[in-house]
């Protein structure tokens, strides 16, 4: 008998440990990218914060590819405090000198991590969005501002795909492969029927993008929550976030189509090195203790001795 719907998949792209990664997008790309972080890899993760819309996920790319600086007109002032709409809510500051500074660096860590990285990883959460009314521009984030100040819309596959051909084109003459997911994460505050448009509005987005352009790959992250896992109790208490045993299996789920052989032996290896620093003995025995930090120390020397690059990655 068969309990849940298996599916195979295939990139034509394999991610290479020893390459620099930059994930951009909803929960679920922090949540994936900390799990790359943990095994060794060279990722950066969101510097501008979690981002759920794709307007502002192409604005954010090509902002790293320029470097442009941020200047005092890129930010809000209200009631005596200070907001960046392209950021995620954290870049808010009652000193505007402070928050510019912390705009700046987040801008300085995604145009280091752009010009690294080999792979570059987006994870669309929503196709509603929030503009801006005094501007028309569609924000990353209201910053829980009065909502008379927005205006909600539903985004269009033409005005995703208009968005992100010319930010792909670019990519391609830089010779960076992208991956694309869709976020399983439920937007429920939008209702569930919207949640669902705006779902198939992305998956549309993407499938329009992955048609246009060769460097393009799909990873179906939404398809592993919602159609393998397929049951809420791989959901946290409140229904609409995978939970860690959801997230781990479609982190294993990536590893296993989108890396290189040489990739997935290493992450199998640095995995049983994590288990062994992570254990921890139980007692006081002198001679127990000694014995069991030297078995770690020797698995640290192993590791290293067969990934030597991971010693600029913090093992020691």
């Amino acid at each position: 008998m068969r309990f849940k719907l298996d599916f195979t998949f295939n990139s034509t792209f394999q991610i290479s440990i020893h390459n620099s990664q930059l994930m951009l997008g909803s929960c679920f790309a922090d949540e994936i990218g900390q799990l790359l972080k943990k095994h060794l890899f060279d990722v950066t993760i969101n510097p501008h914060g979690v981002v759920f819309n794709p307007l502002t996920l192409a604005a954010l790319l090509s902002r790293y590819a320029e470097a442009t600086p941020y200047v005092d007109s890129d930010i809000l002032h209200y009631q005596e405090r200070y907001y960046s709409l392209q950021h995620h809510g954290r870049f808010a500051s009652q000193l505007k000198e402070e928050l510019l500074q912390r705009m700046n660096d987040s801008l300085h860590a995604g145009a280091l991590a752009f010009q690294r990285s080999e792979t570059i990883l987006i994870t669309f959460g929503s196709a509603w969005v929030y503009n801006f009314s005094a501007t028309g521009y569609t924000v990353a984030n209201c910053h829980k501002l009065p909502a008379q100040l927005f205006s909600k819309r539903l985004l269009t596959v033409a005005e995703i795909t208009k968005a992100w051909q010319p930010v792909l084109q670019a990519l391609k003459k830089l010779n960076k492969q992208v991956f694309f997911t869709v976020s399983p994460v439920r937007y429920i505050r939008d209702g569930l029927h919207e949640n669902n448009i705006s779902k198939s509005v992305l998956h549309l987005s993407v499938h329009e993008l992955c048609r246009q352009f060769d460097h393009i790959h799909y990873f179906p992250a939404y398809e592993i929550v919602t159609d393998e896992l397929r049951d809420y109790r791989f959901y946290k208490e409140d229904l609409v976030h995978p939970n860690q045993q959801a997230i781990n299996y479609a982190f294993e789920r990536f590893v296993e189509t989108a890396c290189t052989l040489q990739t997935k032996q290493a992450v199998a290896d640095i995995h049983a090195w994590l288990l062994m620093q992570e254990h921890r003995t139980i007692g006081n025995n002198e001679q127990e203790n000694k014995l069991f930090a030297e078995n770690k120390q020797r698995s640290t020397e192993t590791l290293l001795h067969k990934y030597p690059f991971l010693g600029e990655r913090g093992v020691s």
